[in-house]
């Protein structure tokens, strides 16, 4: 719900008000007054609302939230009249089952509420001044309603290849930006203020000292805030003509599915083989294009994978992740900053330009970059009918017991035994019926033929690094199989 007050608010009342057992968290917003506007001492606020639109534009968010997140309730209450330095001018509260909804439901309120809530405020200020009415939430911006006019882009709408009709587009588009560390803080960059009109970032890491000298949106005094909600707020602030939206955790598990269907294109921003063969396989399945790009010290490279091309996909190229721990990352490997940051700007045109229409040379092609000597090299990706993405048979000298979607998974899933590898930990927040399948975490792998004599057995982990080590050191026995992808997807095949 959503109300004016012309008296102080109280927090602990409010959030009283949103008590419900069916609750698993409450995220709350406070905002106060200020002594100052930015060189300007100020005394006091005074807001003035034209109550009956407010009243309903406010409960249209409200409900707009509740829906969006799958809320339990939300409040919002804000102040008119005098307020003085120091008073809560507005509070937001939102009760969600997991803490997840409520913060992201309390952010988007707040930033619609600063673009659409018909109130304006009035400070006034300790060494007088003239005092003058602003709407709360204007943005010192000039804006239009239509993209192709706004002023904001009027330097790149007179390319040719964009003009009016491609900054539509651009504000139509959605992209999601998995990972905001050394890609995608440039990418990210350049995409808001070409103005892609909906973005979102997930990544569930926060932000570390060692992280500054190449993650370039962040700030020392940053350091262990999530680099989701921080980049954020840096590229609100960057465009505020457009939507941005943090997912302050990692892009795996089953929901991994959901997002990348949401959005137009997907740039994989991240520096794990295991993340990235997740994503490839997710956007695959889900007929999304990808921008996929990986730094190593001073090299890269970067390539389109489009479902709908002729190409090959990742999976051509390479069937298989590697072991864990044989290519290092930037921490175990060292990386100059200069190199994320271009292979991050070359994610941005490649996306800018499929978002656009205009030609894409790197749908069919990887392009490999020498940052030390300048060279750059295009190697074209050529399918494989074999590969598994295509519905082939295994890639040769692939081992049989590699069990993955489209290779007769449903058949036997049907009539397997799944046993869940992963420790303890990692189990606490799946749904029941993932916690009810027989369990062997490490410690235990050498009882599996004793303790689960029943064949056929498929081996499930993470991501399926895990499943290939046990079944290997079970030296391939005829009927045990290892799942190579999360196992929160054996779901769809049982």
């Amino acid at each position: 719900m959503f109300r004016l007050a012309a008296t102080p608010l109280d927090p602990s009342r409010l959030s009283h008000e949103l008590k419900n057992p069916r609750a698993g968290a409450l995220a709350t917003f406070e905002g106060w007054v200020r002594n100052h506007d930015d060189a300007r001492a100020v005394d006091g606020l005074e807001y003035e609302a034209f109550e009956s639109m407010a009243e309903s534009v406010g409960q249209d968010l409200v409900g707009q939230a509740i829906e969006r997140f799958s809320l339990i309730d939300a409040l919002v209450v804000h102040r008119i009249g005098r307020t003085e330095v120091g008073d809560l001018a507005i509070w937001v509260g939102a009760t969600a089952e997991h803490r997840q909804e409520a913060f992201l439901a309390c952010r988007w309120i707040m930033d619609r509420i600063k673009e659409d809530l018909p109130i304006w405020k009035r400070e006034s200020y300790t060494k007088g001044g003239e005092a003058t009415w602003v709407h709360a939430g204007a943005s010192s911006l000039s804006h239009s309603e239509d993209p192709a006019t706004n002023p904001y882009y009027a330097r790149q709408v007179t390319l040719d290849w964009i003009g009016p009709a491609g900054q539509r587009k651009l504000a139509q588009s959605r992209v999601l930006v998995i990972g905001a560390g050394g890609l995608g803080c440039p990418a990210l960059q350049y995409l808001a203020a070409a103005g892609v009109g909906t973005l979102r970032i997930c990544d569930g890491d926060r932000i570390d000292e060692t992280n500054l000298h190449r993650q370039i949106l962040f700030s020392a005094h940053e350091i262990g805030q999530n680099k989701a909600e921080v980049a954020a707020e840096r590229i609100r602030a960057l465009n505020p003509h457009i939507a941005v939206s943090a997912i302050a955790d990692a892009a795996t598990g089953a929901r991994l599915p959901e997002l990348v269907t949401e959005v137009d294109v997907v740039l994989d921003c991240t520096d794990s083989f295991e993340a990235k063969y997740m994503i490839h396989d997710a956007c695959w399945q889900a007929g999304t294009v990808l921008v996929q790009a990986a730094v190593y010290q001073l090299e890269g490279q970067i390539q389109v994978i489009d479902p709908r091309a002729e190409a090959g996909c990742f999976r051509c190229l390479w069937p298989e992740a590697p072991p864990s721990g044989c290519v290092g990352n930037c921490a175990e490997a060292g990386v100059l900053g200069v190199t994320p940051g271009l292979l991050g700007l070359y994610q941005a045109i490649e996306t800018l330009k499929l978002l656009v229409g205009g030609e894409n040379s790197l749908r069919d092609a990887t392009l490999l970059v020498d940052v030390l000597s300048g060279r750059t090299q295009r190697i074209l990706r050529s399918a494989r009918e074999d590969c598994v993405c295509r519905g082939g048979t295994p890639w040769p000298n692939t081992p049989d017991h590699l069990l993955f979607p489209g290779r007769g998974a449903q058949e036997l899933l049907a009539n397997a035994t799944v046993i869940d590898l992963r420790e303890d930990h990692e189990r606490l927040q799946d749904p029941e019926w993932i916690r009810a399948l027989p369990h062997l975490p490490r410690a235990m792998w050498p009882a599996l033929l004793r303790e689960f004599p029943e064949r056929p057995l498929v081996l499930c982990c993470a991501a399926g690094l895990r499943s290939r080590e046990c079944v290997d050191l079970l030296e391939h026995p005829p009927e045990v199989y290892a799942w190579t992808r999360p196992i929160a997807e054996i779901a769809r095949y049982r």
